[in-house]
């Protein structure tokens, strides 16, 4: 009822081949497992030291006031005293103008 074991050339029998076709699939299977891990914390670190902090948008929108600054007399600009996004109060000088040229007051 047994059949006798098939000789592979070599000396080898077909019992073995299996057995060593199996040894190659785990170090494939480890090398791809160790290189899933090294790239996942390399994402993680990535994430964890530069990611976290970065912050990008394509449609952004910032709710603030918008108020418009006009002038009470005409004249040249010389010199601005506020720059964007700095805070300022009443009655501070944002902007001087050159005094020959100012045309109309009083």
């Amino acid at each position: 009822m047994s059949q006798p074991s098939e000789r592979a050339p070599g000396g080898a029998s077909e019992a073995r081949a299996p057995k060593a076709n199996g040894a190659q699939r785990r170090a494939v299977l480890s090398a791809l497992f160790t290189v899933f891990v090294v790239a996942g914390l390399g994402v993680g670190a990535y994430w964890y030291f530069i990611g976290q902090y970065r912050v990008t948008t394509d449609d952004a929108y910032v709710q603030g006031n918008v108020v418009q600054v006009t002038p009470q007399v005409a004249g040249t600009v010389v010199s601005i005293a506020a720059d964007n996004t700095d805070l300022v109060e009443r009655g501070q000088v944002l902007v001087r103008l050159d005094e020959i040229r100012v045309v109309g007051g009083d």
